[in-house]
């Protein structure tokens, strides 16, 4: 797919793939926030055709969460709670890094950040609030 440089252009292909006018967001990859998102979301699209299956996103932490009887939402909170841990290491150590690099740990803390916001909203936090 082509990345149109319109904002009008872009606006008229959202609607050619059923995305109504008011559900509609386009990002400015010009912009420092929107570019940081855009890229989120591409990771998170990577990373879930390796890890899910196609007809639910979040297989991969249903299952793991099943595995230790408990609920999705903290399959996620135990990932985004491993980045934390691996970016004090990074930021703090003298150790260099050598598989992943710091902006690539905050990136994945980003995604499953707003992996654990979409399973709270379905409601696989048990007793989330």
């Amino acid at each position: 797919m082509s990345h149109p440089d319109d904002w009008q252009e872009r606006g008229e292909l959202a609607l050619e793939a059923g995305v109504s006018e008011r559900s509609a967001v386009l990002l400015d990859p010009n912009d420092p926030i929107d570019k940081v998102l855009i890229e989120i979301h591409n990771l998170n699209r990577r990373k879930r055709n390796d890890y899910a299956e196609d007809s639910d996103p979040f297989s991969n932490f249903r299952r793991s969460a099943d595995q230790v009887k408990d609920p999705a939402g903290v399959s996620v909170e135990i990932l985004i709670a491993t980045k934390q841990a691996r970016l004090r290491e990074l930021l703090w150590s003298t150790k260099e890094a050598m598989n992943e690099s710091t902006r690539d740990t905050l990136l994945d803390r980003a995604v499953y950040s707003c992996i654990g916001v979409a399973l709270f909203d379905e409601g696989a936090y048990e007793g989330g609030r």
